[in-house]
């Protein structure tokens, strides 16, 4: 307890005990950061200083002498984690190593693969593979159920670096890892993940002891991923193009634990790789990650307050939601599209290309958006509705856009309805529509008539100019 000047009224004395608290509390922080630096610091200059001795002979080790160099570092690592976290007053240090240990036991299955260590020694194969398992359950042992699921993970993830030298492996490895993380982050929630890698009871952390850092599980696991990842990628050199969905749900993972806005933006630049290396040539895979990243924002969405970021983060939700309808198109067979494309172009006197059909088929994704109005309109969300209702129309209107090469056509025409039934189903879901929405609506249904009866004259060969100027008189009163 910290003594108080007798003569301090009580309302002082609170004031004073909290800013003490505060201050205790930075110097702790600052003193535990520093901690953690000098054991990463210490960690890395160790294995640094090793790996260039061992780099300078290692031509004179055989293939079970390179591996047992990893093998004792791992071992070493092990042990030196399994007694420090049995002192009270060295848990972080624990806690560092433990990290460091599971990190390598990916790296020595990688390396038991690569030098063929079943072909060199394959009691040493064995026994190290069931040693290294053993040594993750024991450094998992007295945890919660929710730290064994991602301690069991990292160790099925370091079995999947074994049978590289199948031409298939690496690929369907890399996809079971990505997938099984993914279900088993779903399984136990980001929440649990979030969890103490290294946890202690008050009774073991003393005054003069470092209190363990909240690391998190899932980062761990997108470590283990990443390992896999290069590896298919540098080593086994499969195409980048092939794997932009594991990419993608890797960092999906990262955005889904939201623990630190760095792992957020990693994760979100990790999706925007693995859409960019997959869109062109699987667009499957870059429609998966634009669900995934729709999910995300969707999660986002509900946790925030400020009313610019829900609108902002509507916003890139319906957007990440169109270009998902787009890559449909591209996910259809080459064939089919050149026959559809061929079919429509019987009704148009212009070449048809796969964005002026997108001036038609996309108006399904504006019509969804009209009904995300509504329910937003039903719940009370007028902001939310006005930003849907600005999005659909200048869609709408792109769409238009899309189709100006076929002015003549079948497909401007229809275009054109599409942006007419926007139009009224808005002004009908407001309760005072605005003119410029009455005129606007009005408009769009004239142009389309007109187009509609253009098309129409010129399949029947044309028409006399008495005939047009029937129309525009009757358009006139309208």
């Amino acid at each position: 307890a910290v003594p108080q000047p007798e003569t301090q009224p009580t309302g002082s004395a609170g004031r004073l005990s909290f800013t003490y608290i505060k201050s205790h509390l930075v110097q702790s922080f600052l003193a535990e950061v520093s901690v953690l630096w000098l054991l990463f610091l210490g960690v890395f200059l160790v294995v640094v200083s090793s790996g260039v001795l061992a780099a300078s002979q290692w031509q004179s080790f055989s293939v079970i002498g390179q591996y047992a160099i990893l093998l004792a570092y791992t071992v070493a690592f092990g042990g030196a984690s399994w007694w420090t976290a049995r002192q009270a007053k060295l848990q972080t240090t624990a806690q560092m190593l433990k990290t460091a240990t599971l990190l390598l036991i990916p790296l020595n299955m990688w390396m038991m693969d690569t030098l063929g260590l079943v072909k060199a020694s394959v009691g040493l194969a064995i026994v190290a593979s069931i040693g290294l398992s053993l040594l993750t359950l024991m450094l998992t042992s007295q945890r919660s159920v929710e730290q064994r699921h991602i301690y069991l993970n990292v160790l099925g993830l370091s079995w999947l670096h074994w049978g590289w030298g199948f031409m298939l492996w690496p690929l369907i490895a890399t996809y079971l890892g990505t997938a099984a993380s993914a279900i088993n982050l779903v399984w136990v929630g980001p929440d649990n993940l979030r969890d103490n890698l290294a946890e202690v009871t008050e009774a073991e952390v003393t005054e003069d002891d470092s209190k363990p850092t909240p690391q998190t599980g899932g980062i761990l696991v997108a470590h283990c991923l990443l390992i896999l990842l290069l590896r298919s990628v540098w080593v086994a050199q499969v195409p980048m193009a092939q794997l932009g969905l594991a990419i993608g749900i890797c960092g999906w993972m990262l955005g889904r634990l939201r623990q630190h806005p760095l792992w957020t933006q990693l994760g979100a630049g990790l999706m925007l790789l693995g859409w960019l290396v997959s869109a062109p040539q699987q667009p499957l895979q870059a429609m998966g990650i634009s669900g995934l990243a729709a999910s995300l924002l969707r999660q986002q969405l509900q946790q925030q307050t400020q009313a610019r970021n829900q609108l902002r983060t509507l916003a890139t939700v319906w957007l990440v939601g169109l270009q998902a309808c787009g890559l449909m198109w591209l996910a259809l067979p080459i064939a089919f599209r050149q026959a559809l494309l061929t079919t429509i172009e019987r009704f148009t006197t212009e070449p048809v290309s796969g964005l002026n059909l997108a001036g038609i088929w996309l108006y399904g994704y504006v019509g969804l958006m009209i009904v995300g109005v509504k329910r937003f309109r039903q719940k009370g969300q007028a902001h939310w509705a006005l930003l849907t209702e600005r999005l659909a129309l200048g869609i709408s209107v792109l769409l238009v856009v899309c189709t100006l090469p076929q002015l003549q056509s079948l497909l401007f025409t229809l275009s054109l309805l599409g942006l007419t039934l926007a139009l009224g189903a808005i002004t009908y879901l407001r309760h005072l529509a605005p003119n410029w929405l009455i005129y606007g609506t009005h408009s769009s249904a004239v142009l389309t008539g007109l187009s509609g009866i253009y098309v129409l004259s010129e399949h029947l060969g044309g028409w006399p100019e008495p005939w047009w100027a029937m129309v525009f008189l009757g358009l006139a009163s309208v």
